[in-house]
């Protein structure tokens, strides 16, 4: 929705306001659990950052799930009209401004909050992120308008800020969300390193006869294997093969057991941090 839809929006609401004596009081953004989900943000910002006004199901659905969440939407109400303002594409997060109106059978309030995500799913959100627009009193002929903002710290891998303009007979005159930070993104890397570890004598015995009992319980089933097999060719070079087989994993096991070392994986974390920083007004 771009400028047009909007006048119209105002044209409704400054309507729905003439005969209002108090606005209506509105539940505090902060009661209700925002739910809203990294897979929407990335699929509402690249789906209205690539469309005009004729939105894809899944921009939609993304738009309408985001607001009915952040704006605190009620079964009395209806979403009447919605439209996003992406932020600049690339880099290592995405976000956009989010614009919805929502009324009753005599009411309208208009809602706007902006949200920000990482691309990378293993990644996380740290800074802070502000919506700022102006109200303009509907009640009040001329009114200039006040300055309402909300701020939030960016967490985790989505972060939405509370959403302004939550009061009926307040309209929505410019309005600008910004978020800036870093996504830290932690890699952790295998390596298979030596530890020294001493053998003792007895151990070293130990190692000696066991190897010879798993050698000598390899050649015994080698015997009955070529025994079984008869005058089958293709039956004595599989007992043998084998018996090759099992004869090198005890020499392997073996040579293991009696090396003065062992074989340790460490694992090593590393965090590289990208700075970003989105802005989107309407």
């Amino acid at each position: 929705m771009r400028r047009s839809t909007l006048s119209r929006v105002v044209v409704a609401v400054a309507a729905l306001a003439v005969g209002a004596t108090a606005p209506a009081a509105v539940p505090a953004s902060a009661a209700t659990p925002s739910g809203i989900t990294r897979e929407q943000v990335l699929t509402a910002a690249g789906g209205v950052r690539t469309a005009d006004d004729d939105y894809s199901p899944a921009t939609k659905a993304a738009l309408l799930s985001m607001i009915t969440a952040q704006c605190g939407v009620t079964g009395a109400e209806t979403i009447e009209s919605f439209f996003g303002t992406a932020t600049q594409a690339g880099g290592p997060t995405d976000g956009l401004l989010v614009h919805g109106t929502i009324g009753t059978a005599t009411t309208t309030r208009w809602c706007e909050f902006g949200a920000v995500a990482t691309v990378d799913p293993s990644s996380s959100l740290s800074g802070t992120s502000a919506v700022a627009g102006t109200m303009i009193d509907t009640r009040v002929p001329g009114d200039a308008g006040t300055q309402q903002t909300h701020a939030a710290s960016l967490s985790g891998d989505v972060t939405a800020t509370a959403p302004i303009h939550q009061t009926h007979a307040l309209l929505s005159d410019g309005t600008t969300f910004t978020a800036s930070g870093n996504v830290a993104r932690t890699t952790t890397t295998r390596t298979t390193v030596k530890v020294a570890v001493p053998r003792t004598t007895s151990q070293l015995k130990a190692a000696k006869r066991t190897y010879e009992k798993r050698l000598k319980a390899a050649k015994k089933t080698y015997r009955k294997a070529l025994a079984k097999a008869g005058s089958s060719t293709s039956k004595k070079r599989a007992a043998t093969k084998t018996w090759k087989t099992r004869k090198a994993a005890a020499k392997a096991r073996y040579r293991s057991d009696v090396a003065g070392f062992s074989l340790v994986d460490r694992f090593t974390s590393a965090t590289e941090d990208r700075p970003f920083s989105l802005s989107a007004t309407y």
